[in-house]
């Protein structure tokens, strides 16, 4: 009896002192500033009800600039793409305007926003029609703050279907394209899918021919695209066959490029839960030091968790990941990264731990190493009903470390645009470790706390004294 209790005194305080070391491996640095209140973007003017997959571009002088997918229903295809700015710092927005189409039977979907180094704004799309036999990509720009456009100009040189485009400028006279190419007439083509990317020299104008980024073929989706002014580029894309994410780079303007670099230290833990909409398409963000970033949602704990590694050595090599979300209850996905001006690195997510839909948000004063606590940016949640609230959420920051978010919110009923802004410059966070480091400090915890409990108990024992 005395020897079972002694067990349980010795494996209860193994686990107190193995939670608490489980704790210190989250994050225990300070939080963010507060965002200011939940703007609704999306008017009354829509011409379809549901609104989603955000992307948000700010210029030099604090314009914002939004585009947005709206589809029939909150899971549908695209039909049109819209847009709005925002001349006060998202407080209020103009009226949305969708963008031109280049034939009346097509639909659009997947908008992506770059300025360039001139300031000038270029607005990508898909474009294709209703039964999938025609899909393309095209590229307009505005010279006046999205109030008007040029004719749209096609960026997509291949036979089959373009899907999930993204684009970057490097800030010296380039712009980049990458998508989706699938091999075939029909987008569900499975695992036969291509990574293509096409350059501009003309501000937009025409598109170079395209050439393959990824080493082979399979079920790849999402290229992201950083872009530096020497000429470097750097992708990064998700891998759903294998359930990794990848990343590559090139040196020449993308007209070459080297071997794949799996970024996730596990085999296979991007992958995704058959029937989920939960990816792991990923984010990527570059520094002025040159230092490579990529988030992206990885399943090696039970829930999604949002993870970013960094890479010192222009991609060729990545750090061990750390995790952002400092709570394991729930899904975490769709992370975007953004650097300010300070070289703080910015995040955002679409996060379940409540048991609906909220964007929470973090920060890193120290090149991604260690992140604050994360601060909620919704001011009311979306049921998880809203199985797919788009791919994406968009970020900006600007050049005194605030924060603009643009996201996918159902807390009306129906998919909308809404957005917010961090309130003050981020303060520095100190003192999250690489998320296996958590089940490393519990596991550690438990066996030292145990074995000090066991040998205080075995000090207490009366000493036996003759026979």
């Amino acid at each position: 009896m005395h020897r079972a209790r002694r067990l349980l005194a010795w494996l209860a305080a193994g686990c107190v002192v193995g939670a608490v070391l489980a704790g210190l491996g989250g994050h225990v640095g300070a939080a963010a500033a507060p965002f200011s209140p939940n703007v609704l973007v999306t008017d009354g003017l829509a011409v379809y009800p549901e609104h989603v997959e955000p992307s948000l571009a700010m210029n030099a002088q604090g314009t914002l600039y939004l585009a947005w997918k709206e589809a029939l229903t909150p899971d549908g295809v695209g039909q049109r793409v819209a847009f709005a700015r925002s001349d006060d710092g998202g407080t209020t927005w103009s009226t949305s305007a969708l963008k031109a189409l280049t034939a009346p039977d097509r639909l659009q979907s997947d908008p992506w926003l770059t300025l360039d180094e001139a300031g000038r704004l270029h607005f990508a799309s898909l474009e294709y029609t209703a039964d999938g036999t025609v899909g393309g990509i095209t590229v307009t720009r505005s010279d006046d703050g999205g109030r008007t456009w040029s004719a749209p100009a096609n960026a997509d040189d291949r036979p089959g279907f373009a899907d999930k485009e993204s684009m970057a400028s490097d800030g010296n006279g380039t712009l980049y394209l990458a998508y989706d190419d699938v091999l075939g007439a029909q987008l569900d083509q499975g695992d036969q899918v291509d990574l293509r990317i096409t350059r501009s020299t003309d501000g937009g104008a025409t598109w170079s021919p395209t050439v393959r980024v990824a080493d082979a073929i399979g079920n790849l989706l999402g290229p992201v695209l950083a872009a530096l002014p020497d000429g470097t580029v750097h992708a990064a894309w998700w891998n759903r066959t294998d359930g990794n994410v990848m990343a590559d780079s090139s040196r020449d303007h993308g007209a070459t490029w080297g071997a794949d670099v799996r970024v996730n230290p596990v085999p296979g833990s991007a992958a995704v839960v058959n029937g989920s909409w939960v990816g792991s398409m990923p984010s990527v963000a570059v520094d002025a030091s040159g230092r490579l970033y990529v988030a992206w949602a990885d399943r090696g704990a039970a829930n999604a968790d949002v993870l970013v590694a960094r890479s010192e050595d222009g991609g060729a090599s990545w750090a061990f990941p750390v995790r952002v979300n400092d709570d394991y209850a729930g899904e975490q996905w769709m992370p975007s990264l953004s650097v300010d001006g300070k070289g703080v690195l910015h995040m955002a997510w679409m996060d379940g731990r409540t048991g609906a839909w909220n964007v929470e948000y973090a920060n890193s004063t120290d090149g991604g190493r260690n992140w604050g606590a994360n601060l909620r940016v919704t001011t009311a949640e979306t049921p998880l009903s809203f199985v797919r609230p788009g791919d994406y959420l968009g970020l900006a920051t600007d050049a005194d470390g605030t924060a603009y978010v643009a996201w996918t919110d159902g807390r009306g009923g129906s998919l909308d645009i809404y957005f917010a802004r961090s309130t003050a410059a981020p303060v520095r966070a100190e003192g999250s470790l690489p998320w296996t480091l958590v089940a490393v400090g519990s596991i550690a915890g438990a066996v030292v706390a145990g074995a000090i409990a066991y040998v205080l108990v075995r000090r207490r024992r009366p000493t036996k004294k003759g026979p």
